[in-house]
């Protein structure tokens, strides 16, 4: 059975685990076209940066602005380092996985929350990783509990293109014997095989 100490330990780990991937980004890597079609390293980051920061208002209670979070420039090693401390403080703080935590405007339990939050740093630590040609470094355990959360949330009306408006992409066959994440990266509507682009 899950505890709430399992699920704040996954996410402790999902973050520093992207942390690490940022960080190991050299100058010239900041420009290496992702898996997320149209943006690069930095915009990625930038992005990550930024949903983490209103997660955080979700974790406290609140109910996040989207469009209205504070613009992310300068260090996006120390911004994201920054941004992921607080997250995870917030679902540390007792009683976080209690009640019910705003989500697109609507309330859903806060673990459902938390779970939301992990995917989507696991996923954006794999776009950067796969950017660099670096995704074998990576813990195939977090893939599946991401995979895992993602299978029984993302629905079929979540999908489309960003012209629409959605987040996720058709889903992208990949074998069921492939790697960790490159099932979690079709899943989500990526395409597995950027991870080999070097």
């Amino acid at each position: 059975m899950t505890t709430e100490a399992d699920e704040v330990a996954t996410l402790d780990q999902a973050l520093a685990q992207t942390g690490r991937v940022i960080a190991s980004v050299g100058d010239d890597g900041w420009s290496l076209a992702t898996p997320c079609a149209g943006w690069d390293v930095a915009e990625v980051v930038r992005h990550l940066v930024a949903s983490i920061r209103m997660m955080r208002v979700s974790a406290e209670g609140g109910t996040p602005q989207r469009g209205q979070s504070d613009p992310v420039e300068g260090d996006l090693v120390a911004a994201y380092r920054e941004a992921a401390a607080g997250l995870l403080d917030a679902w540390s703080s007792p009683g976080a996985l209690e009640s019910t935590r705003d989500f697109g405007g609507h309330p859903v339990p806060a673990a459902f929350a938390l779970g939301v939050h992990r995917i989507e740093v696991v996923i954006h630590g794999w776009d950067v990783a796969a950017a660099r040609g670096r995704t074998g470094e990576l813990d195939p355990v977090l893939a599946e509990i991401a995979l895992a959360s993602s299978r029984a949330m993302l629905r079929p009306e979540f999908r489309g293109t960003a012209a629409e408006g959605k987040h996720f992409g058709p889903e992208v066959p990949v074998p069921e014997d492939a790697p960790a994440y490159d099932r979690l990266a079709g899943w989500l509507g990526r395409s597995p095989g950027a991870s080999q682009r070097l």
